[in-house]
């Protein structure tokens, strides 16, 4: 039995029991995850590869468009993939062959094109090759 799996479902169910409760309102809590929390890249930053699983429990997709909208809005250059039917676990293989093409095109010099924070605010990524 994979260990990684049985966390990842220990982590889907206590994600649920918590759903209604703010734990940011707890001081010790919000102080954890501001500590804890992805530097928001900006136009000194590296390319950056973003997925966001969109039937994912465990991170909501709308943090992660969040999170690239506001990056897009600091001037990262940042390359969006919404990984259509795939959860958090699926993401990663579902996106694959995405993200070997990112990466071949940043060895061979390929500029990652400026995203726009509007069309994620809005819900739809743009297209990636």
């Amino acid at each position: 039995r994979d260990a990684g799996f049985g966390q990842v479902g220990r982590l889907i169910k206590l994600s649920r029991r918590l759903r209604d409760i703010d734990v940011l309102a707890n001081p010790r809590w919000s102080d954890l995850v501001a500590r804890n929390a992805a530097p928001l890249p900006d136009a000194t930053s590296a390319p950056v590869k973003l997925v966001s699983a969109v039937e994912d429990s465990l991170v909501a997709d709308s943090v992660t468009r969040d999170f690239a909208a506001r990056a897009c809005a600091a001037g990262a250059r940042l390359a969006y993939f919404a990984a259509e039917d795939a959860g958090h676990s699926s993401s990663a293989f579902k996106t694959a062959e995405a993200t070997i093409a990112f990466i071949a095109d940043r060895f061979a010099g390929v500029a990652v094109p400026p995203c726009d924070a509007t069309t994620l605010a809005a819900g739809s990524a743009p297209a990636q090759p």
